[in-house]
């Protein structure tokens, strides 16, 4: 049995982008700014998790969170694979987030207060659930 599991901590580095699929179900495109350990505190590398959540998740997104808010994302691994205008294969990690929980709204510093966040969903049928622009002709099998 394999493990997909991801667990993320970090700020919005923009507003959440709402969009719906051909079939109507709501998404929500998220990056999150997370920094790494480092002694340096000034000069901290930080990178950047592209973030894909659906349905309830989505609507939290878009009704609660706003950027520079601190999230804590619950989910899983994906990799998009491609090929592009040169014929060479490309490829991509992403998340695809289940649970989402709104630690703290930009520039609120108490700590103390209790996270809200979207309670678990089901897993959505991600066959039926891509955006309209996603194309599924690339896929090896």
């Amino acid at each position: 049995m394999n493990t997909n599991i991801v667990m993320i901590q970090g700020r919005l580095c923009k507003d959440p982008e709402i969009k719906y699929s051909k079939s109507g179900i709501m998404f929500a495109n998220i990056s999150l700014a997370v920094n790494h350990y480092s002694k340096n505190k000034e000069n901290q590398p930080v990178s950047f998790i592209d973030i894909t959540c659906f349905s309830h998740s989505a609507k939290f997104l878009s009704e609660y969170c706003n950027k520079g808010d601190e999230m804590f994302i619950q989910g899983e691994l994906k990799q998009d694979r491609w090929l592009n205008s040169d014929n060479k294969q490309m490829s991509r990690l992403g998340v695809i987030g289940h649970n989402v929980q709104l630690l703290r709204k930009k520039g609120d510093n108490n700590k103390s207060e209790t996270p809200r966040g979207n309670e678990p969903e089901e897993q959505p049928d991600l066959n039926n659930t891509f955006p309209a622009e996603y194309d599924d002709s690339n896929i090896p099998f």
